[in-house]
């Protein structure tokens, strides 16, 4: 800027020094002729605003140099200084020739003459830089602005924000966040104030720490518990690092509060949980190891009276002098004992995979001779069903194996086959094949095949499709193959065959592994595979088979077992005509056909199950009337309540007695019969209603006979096994339908010829009828305990005498205890009153109580005695047995616990008698003790309160 009169600048030396610092800091100078609106500028000046070599421009020619956004406001402050005389100072923005932009700051003053001209002088300076500097100042002042307000935004939502202290570790800020946690003011929070919130019992030692990272510089990070506004603590982890100057001293610290409450609960209930896991995990091992026990003790128990009823039964086959109709009748018998044996050998194999490590006893083998034996086994099943058998194999195939699971692999996967191809047009093929280093073995069929989403699972225990199949088995016999094949380093895959059913492909290496020892030659060890897809044709199957006289009853039985199928069949004739069907399709077809008076049907069939038939009758008019029966293994409470609750009218559990199932039929039939009369007689209005009332008092008594009949019934079906579990249910249908065989065919046989028997033959039966007991007892020990242990025992309370309840069990095990040659004895002490219990509950817990006496005593005797203590009717069992060590007492009442181990034990048995007192008693609201000693015997005390409220 110039300042001063002109008459200064006339001055020469001093307007030459003035014109040398103009120049020195390059700026240039400008007069205006306001009079002729005429600018002369200088070099500099002219160069500035982009007009190198111009001196003289007219005001509008400076004023079109001007930027667009600049030109008025620049040109109306010109003229008005001009017009006031005011000084003129203003910075805008020319538009050089090359189209770019420079920013001049001008300033300058009006100067007025003597004749009244006026001329404005000034001078211009070239800013451009330093704009552009402004300018990037400005910018970044707003983005630090911008960043300040964006970290600060951040701090605030970080719970619980950032924080800033000094070199010596005082707090100079906190986020709001936290002093909302702290509920402070950042004033009260200074000066360590917000130690104040923190948890006593760890405050020194977090001071400890951060006093040591103030004086090393180490990095700080520590989790605080903090007592928040709402007195619960939060816990906050904070982080922080110091800063430092250009010599590396520490000017302060700066960090961050986060909220890991959350965090840390979740991670506790991580802990927990995983706590959990493990106690589950060890449960489930528990259970696991119990179950392998289960599984061993039971196959073992089951195995001996199997054995002693195949053999007696053998020995009587092989009597040449045998009546036709005898060994009928042995053949359904050593049928079924053997399906019983097959299942129970599976029970034993899945015992000892789950016992640990199988390892293969590899031996030397012929591959292709081992196929065709096992083929050979099922030639006739084959043959009586009408089934195409074709076998392929090498003459020889050499291979390193374990000869009797690889056979047992291949019996499997056969057995598989028949139990799923139809009758007649049934095709199994087996082909055996070198590939490589492999032996390939193939079982195909032209059954339904297996959907893809089974593929995987059919391998797993337990498993089966969803429609039942002839002789439905376990579920373990394709698990146990793809067990033992995996054991030989191989696999087995399902896919689809050439036929259109199923096709199994085991692939296993033809040597042994690297090392691993290989014994000689042997034997293919099949002794103990039994076909047991081979069913007899007792009967016929078709319309045929109903007896002929047209004015009896006529009952349609449908039951796809075709032993018990004859054998219902054979029972019912003396009562009824007799139908059969083998499924719930056959049998459905039959009904429409037939029309009979009276329907008895199994639950689970294959193609329909009874079930399914059963809804399907009662959707159809002429069918909806007919009474229906259910036969089944199944004890499934809700089935049966559903079924009787208006689909059926009885239902009768596996196994039961030929004469139970006459009586029930008889009733069935006779009230069908009465209510036909009834509504003829109604209907026909052709009798009086006087004779008509005695019809219907008739019908009633009759009715209300029947009804009490059902409900005895009932009463005895609901005290059978429920097994809730699909295992139980399998295992109770697979075990009763072939044991209802044995106990109906034993019992006919001793019936229509007990007379004729020689003495060898009167021996044979009695070990059938004590090996049968046995049985029938193991088995329905553990359907009673699955009935007990699902909380399904119904206690049915009433006034009875307890003296004579003992006496009567006492009497009932006497014939036990003279088999062992054991003295029982049995009394009343004083006056026992009444007691108000479940009589039917009391009476198995003391039953079981004196067989498990008479079984663990050797010799002496057994005893019971009871007499009435206070409130409580006390009854003791006592024997002069082995006794029981004490820490094993409490072990007995146990489910599946013994004494002994499976190998060594020699009292029969699976360990539920005892659990099944128990838990009665505790039922029944008393308790249940024991005193013992080994050698010195052992004494069983029951307590019983009388439950007259439950009355």
């Amino acid at each position: 800027m110039v300042e001063g009169s002109y008459s200064v600048l006339a001055d020469g030396l001093e307007r030459k020094r003035l014109q040398l610092a103009i120049e020195a800091a390059q700026l240039g100078t400008w007069e205006c002729d306001l009079a002729k609106a005429v600018i002369t500028v200088s070099a500099r000046a002219a160069d500035i605003l982009g007009l190198p070599g111009l001196g003289v421009l007219s005001l509008e020619t400076w004023r079109d140099l001007l930027h667009p956004d600049d030109k008025d406001r620049v040109y109306a402050s010109f003229m008005g200084a001009a017009a006031e005389s005011a000084r003129y100072r203003e910075q805008y923005r020319v538009r050089l020739p090359d189209g770019g932009l420079r920013w001049v700051a001008a300033s300058g003053m009006i100067v007025r003459e003597g004749g009244g001209g006026a001329t404005a002088i000034g001078i211009i300076e070239d800013i451009t830089d330093r704009k552009q500097a402004e300018e990037a100042l400005i910018t970044k002042s707003q983005a630090l602005a911008e960043s300040e307000a964006q970290y600060r935004i951040m701090g605030d939502a970080i719970p619980y924000g950032v924080w800033l202290c000094d070199a010596n570790g005082g707090a100079r800020y906190v986020s709001p966040s936290f002093l909302e946690l702290l509920d402070m003011t950042q004033e009260e929070q200074s000066e360590f104030g917000w130690t104040k919130r923190y948890d006593p019992d760890t405050v020194k030692a977090m001071l400890d720490r951060w006093m040591h990272c103030i004086r090393t510089g180490e990095l700080w990070e520590y989790e605080h518990r903090i007592l928040g506004p709402d007195d619960e603590y939060r816990t906050v982890l904070s982080r922080g690092r110091p800063v430092r100057d250009e010599h590396g001293a520490i000017t302060s610290w700066v960090g961050v509060n986060l909220d890991i409450t959350d965090r840390k609960r979740a991670e506790t209930d991580a802990a927990r949980k995983k706590a959990e896991l493990e106690v589950a995990l060890n449960q489930v091992r528990d259970l696991d190891e119990a179950k392998s026990r289960f599984f061993a003790n039971v196959s073992h128990e089951l195995r001996t009276p199997l054995a002693l009823i195949l053999g007696p039964v053998d020995d009587l086959l092989a009597n040449a002098d045998m009546p036709s109709e005898w060994r009928n009748d042995l053949d359904v018998v050593r049928r079924n004992a053997q399906t019983l044996l097959a299942y129970v050998t599976d029970l034993l194999d899945l015992s000892r995979l789950d016992a640990g490590p199988m390892r293969p006893d590899y031996r030397q083998a012929d591959l292709a001779d081992s196929v065709r034996q096992i083929a050979a086994h099922f030639q006739s099943a084959a043959a009586r069903r009408g089934v195409g058998l074709l076998v392929e194999a090498p003459e020889r195939l050499a291979a390193q194996v374990d000869p009797a699971k690889l056979g047992r692999v291949v019996f499997n996967l056969m057995s598989n086959a028949f139990k799923h191809v139809p009758d007649r047009v049934g095709l199994v093929e087996v082909r055996l094949t070198a590939a490589g280093e492999n032996a390939v073995i193939e079982v195909g069929d032209n059954g339904p095949g297996v959907p893809g989403d089974m593929r995987e699972r059919i391998f797993q225990r337990f498993v089966q499709g969803d429609e039942p199949q002839r002789g439905a088995g376990t579920g373990l016999g394709l698990a146990i193959a793809n067990e033992f094949v995996a054991r030989h380093g191989g696999t087995v895959v399902v896919g689809d065959a050439p036929a259109g059913g199923a096709l199994f492909r085991v692939v296993i290496p033809l040597t042994a592994p690297e090392g691993t020892p290989v014994g000689p030659a042997a034997g293919a060890g099949l002794g103990d595979l039994i076909v047991v897809a081979e069913g007899g044709d007792a009967i016929p199957t078709d319309d045929d088979a109903a007896i002929p006289d047209e004015d009896r009853p006529l009952v349609l039985v449908v039951e796809d077992n075709p032993d018990l199928r004859a054998f219902i069949a054979k029972n019912l004739s003396g009562v009824a005509r007799v139908a059969v069907a083998e499924d719930g399709v056959d049998g459905l077809a039959a009904a429409e056909r037939l029309v009979p008076d009276l329907v008895l049907t199994d639950i689970m069939m294959p193609r329909m199950n009874g079930d399914q038939m059963v809804a399907e009758m009662r959707a159809r008019a002429h069918l909806a009337e007919i009474p229906i029966m259910v036969l089944s293994a199944r004890a499934d409470q809700p089935l049966r309540t559903r079924l009787l609750s208006g689909r059926t009218q009885d239902y009768l559990v596996k196994p039961f007695a030929a004469d139970e199932l006459r009586a029930r039929v008889g009733n069935l039939l006779q009230a069908k019969r009465a209510r036909d009369l009834l509504w003829a007689e109604v209907e026909g209005r052709q009798q009086n209603l006087e004779e008509l009332a005695r019809q219907v008092a008739a019908v009633n008594r009759t009715l209300r006979l029947n009804a009490d009949e059902m409900r005895v019934a009932r009463d005895r079906a609901e005290q059978a096994t429920l097994a809730k579990s699909a295992f139980l249910n399998m295992v109770s249908h697979e075990l009763r339908t072939p044991l209802t065989q044995l106990e109906l065919q034993l019992a006919l046989l001793e019936r229509r010829f007990r007379k004729g028997l020689d003495e060898r033959q009167d021996e044979i039966f009695a070990d059938l009828a004590t090996a049968m007991r046995r049985l029938t007892r193991l088995v329905g020990s553990v359907l009673e305990y699955s009935r007990v242990a699902g909380g399904r025992l119904s206690v049915r309370v009433e006034r009875f005498d307890p003296a004579r309840l003992v006496v009567e069990a006492c009497a009932d095990a006497r014939d036990e205890a003279r088999r062992h040659g054991l003295e029982l004895a049995c009394a009343a002490e004083g006056d026992v009153p009444p007691l108000v219990s479940d009589p039917a509950l009391v009476r198995v817990a003391i039953r079981n109580l004196l067989d498990n006496a008479i079984k663990y005593t050797p010799q002496g005797r057994v005893s019971a005695r009871v007499l009435a203590m206070g409130w409580l009717v006390r009854i003791e069992v006592s024997d002069t047995g082995i006794g029981i060590p004490s820490d094993c007492q409490q072990k007995v009442f146990e489910p599946f616990e013994h004494i002994e181990t499976v190998e060594r034990k020699h009292a029969p048995g699976v360990g539920l008698g005892l659990a099944l007192v128990k838990e009665i008693v505790t039922t029944l609201g008393g308790r249940v003790s024991l005193v013992s000693a080994p050698g010195q015997g052992s004494t069983f005390t029951v307590e019983l309160p009388s439950m007259e409220g439950m009355r």
